[in-house]
């Protein structure tokens, strides 16, 4: 069984994200709440796709791990979806330890 096998059977959105911020791949459950393709998400930045914003809001926790690079868990207002969902983030560290 492939990772993108797994990842599609988690029951929640998911999406991998770059430093950037930028979607690099999403789960099937995240195509079918939010409509939109893996084709028009990937490569876009979170926030101007779940957020409807130019740039990260206020409590992202991208934002936080990206200071503390430990894991971070909150409760947000996804827009897109008109819902407050808990967002959680898991850093992933290279064989050097970058994240």
């Amino acid at each position: 069984m492939d990772w993108q096998a797994i990842f599609n059977a988690i029951d929640d959105p998911a999406i991998i994200l770059d430093l950037e911020f930028r979607i690099l791949a999403v789960n099937e459950k995240t195509i079918t709440i939010t409509g939109i393709s893996s084709d028009e998400l990937i490569g876009r930045n979170c926030y101007e796709i779940f957020h409807k914003r130019p740039s990260p809001p206020e409590g992202c926790p991208l934002k936080a791990l990206l200071l503390s690079q430990k894991p971070q868990t909150c409760a947000m207002e996804v827009e897109i979806l008109n819902k407050i969902y808990m967002v959680s983030v898991s850093p992933l560290f290279d064989a050097a330890g970058k994240l």
